[in-house]
C-alpha cells in the first residue's frame, strides 16, 4: 500500500550518549558531529547503517552530573539550531518507551532554513535550582528579575554556575523534596509546587513578550531509575521575527 507523505525524520536517544537519526540525508550524521563539537567536551563520531545514521557522541549526555549537566543542554541547543539551519524544524518529542528512564523521541517536519536563531535553554535540576544557558546579557537581566521578583518561597541566590549559565538556587523545594534521588514521602511535592510553577509560568510569559518562543520541551533531568523526571526548555528569537508555538518552529 502506498503512501502520499513519507516518515517524519526522527531522533532518538539511546544508551549513555547515542543517538540514531532517521529519515534525515546521508550527511544529517556529519552535521550532528560538527553541532557537538561546538557544545559538548567530548569527541562524537558517526556510522552510516542502512536502517538509521548512528552517532556516538562520546561522555554521558543523556545522564549528565556537574557541569555536564549544563553541557548536555548547550549539545542539544546545538543540535536543534544546526537541524534548523538544514530545513528542519522540531515537529514534536514523545516518549514511546514503557521502560523508566525512557528517553524521548523527537520527530522534525521539514521547515525553510533558518541560518541566525538565537536560541537559548531553560532547565531545572535538582529541587531547587534554574539555569539559564547562552542567554544574551539583556536577556540574563531580564530573567534575573522575574525570579528574584517572583518567587515566593524564598530567598533566590544567582550566581554564573559555568561559563555562559547562570544558576538561581531557589529556597524550599519548588520542584518537589527528594531524599537520596527518590521523592521524600515527608510532603508531597505539589505542597511547594505554586512557588515554583509561579516562577515559571511567569518566565514563560517574559519569554514571549521579548520574542523569544519555545521550540522544544525535551526531558533531560532523571536519574537512571527514571526518578526526578524533569524537562528543559528551548526558545528561539529568529532576527525575522518569525512566529513559533510550542514543541515546534514555523
Amino acid at each position: 500500500m502506498g503512501f502520499n507523505a513519507a516518515p517524519l525524520p526522527s531522533l532518538s536517544l539511546h544508551g549513555k550518549a547515542k543517538l540514531h537519526l532517521h529519515d534525515f540525508p546521508p550527511q544529517a550524521g556529519l552535521w550532528v558531529v560538527q553541532a557537538a563539537a561546538m557544545g559538548w567536551p567530548h569527541a562524537a563520531n558517526f556510522a552510516v547503517h542502512d536502517t538509521h545514521i548512528e552517532v556516538d557522541i562520546g561522555g554521558n549526555p543523556w545522564y549528565p552530573t556537574g557541569e555536564d549537566a549544563v553541557n548536555a543542554r548547550r549539545l542539544m541547543l546545538h543540535i536543534l539550531r544546526c537541524l534548523l539551519s538544514h530545513g528542519f524544524q522540531l515537529y514534536c518529542a514523545s516518549v514511546i518507551d514503557n521502560h523508566p528512564g525512557a528517553h524521548d523521541v523527537l520527530y522534525f517536519e521539514p521547515c525553510t532554513p533558518c541560518l541566525h536563531a538565537a536560541m537559548v535553554a531553560v532547565s531545572i535540576n535538582q529541587h531547587d535550582l534554574l539555569r539559564l544557558v547562552d542567554a544574551p546579557p539583556n536577556l540574563v537581566a531580564l530573567v534575573t528579575t522575574v525570579v528574584t521578583h517572583t518567587y515566593t518561597g524564598g530567598a533566590v541566590r544567582v550566581s554564573e554556575y559555568a561559563p555562559g549559565c547562570w544558576q538561581f538556587k531557589l529556597d524550599g523545594s519548588p520542584w518537589g523534596e527528594y531524599t537520596s534521588g527518590l521523592f521524600s514521602s515527608k510532603a508531597p511535592p505539589a505542597a511547594r509546587s505554586p512557588a515554583g510553577q509561579l516562577v515559571l509560568a511567569t518566565l514563560f510569559a517574559q519569554l514571549r513578550l521579548s520574542g523569544f518562543r519555545l521550540c522544544a520541551s525535551l526531558t533531560q533531568s532523571y536519574s537512571v531509575d527514571g526518578r526526578n523526571v524533569k524537562d528543559s526548555w528551548y526558545f528561539a528569537h529568529t532576527p525575522q521575527g518569525g512566529s513559533l508555538r510550542a514543541g515546534t518552529m514555523q
